[in-house]
């Protein structure tokens, strides 16, 4: 879990300590990432709770 969080930690690093912030298709990038995370996982349980049943 630490790795995965490493990118993120170094972000908001940046942000505050060198006032660095990312561009605009950065934060994009990033949101769509995460929700493709999220619609993954959200497939994948719903898909063991209806095994389950």
């Amino acid at each position: 879990m630490g790795k995965l969080c490493e990118p993120v930690a170094a972000s908001v690093l940046a942000i505050f300590l060198f006032g660095e912030m990312p561009s605009l298709l950065q934060v994009l990038g990033g949101v769509l990432i995460i929700g493709g995370v999220l619609i993954i996982g959200g497939v994948l349980y719903y898909s063991r709770v209806e095994k389950s049943e």
